[in-house]
């Protein structure tokens, strides 16, 4: 190892439970980059759609082990699509490739076999999430149709419209190569 290399942390992950909503709040709460929700709706993904959603925890980095999640959910009316509702990373895993890394470990979650496609609406000012899911789709060698969906104006108060984001079909090896979906060493 050279002077200059800086060693990364392991990162576990693992599907959500209710118990996890009140840590999936307080964290959204605390680092205030993504909307916050009631507390409720996060227990209630943890409880009825924990399989399909992800934890990604790292004690010695974070300190309070939530290193980020996904909140995800199949749709009844699309059951081979997972939606990724929100992508959370904690402040000090920023710019580690963390939230390409949970996206792939979410379709590898055993939940989610089958899903070929990956969805989310992500705002028309979101930089950073637009370039989230369009860099998800090149490393998973799959197409990202962007569509309008959510209007400015079908949202209560002021919010930017939000397109949809559909990636896919997934090359199943290529969105989940090399991952255990219980633990993985950052890399």
């Amino acid at each position: 190892m050279s002077d200059t290399a800086i060693e990364k942390p392991e990162v576990f992950f693992r599907s959500a439970d209710a118990r996890d909503g009140a840590r999936m709040y307080e964290f959204v709460k605390e680092h205030g980059v993504l909307e916050l929700n009631t507390a409720y709706a996060y227990m209630i993904m943890g409880a009825h759609f924990g399989g399909s959603c992800l934890v990604a925890e790292c004690p010695d980095e974070t300190g309070d082990e939530l290193a980020g999640f996904v909140l995800a959910y199949r749709p009844p009316t699309r059951p081979n699509d997972i939606f990724v509702w929100q992508v959370g990373t904690h402040p000090k895993m920023r710019g580690r490739g963390l939230a390409k890394r949970m996206l792939r470990q979410l379709v590898a979650l055993p939940a989610n076999e089958g899903v070929d496609h990956v969805s989310a609406t992500v705002a028309t000012d979101n930089e950073p999430s637009r370039a989230l899911f369009r860099g998800f789709a090149r490393d998973v060698d799959a197409p990202c149709k962007e569509t309008e969906f959510f209007t400015s104006d079908m949202f209560p108060g002021d919010h930017e419209p939000e397109d949809l984001f559909r990636i896919g079909p997934l090359n199943s090896a290529g969105a989940t190569e090399d991952l255990d979906p219980g633990k993985e060493s950052q890399t």
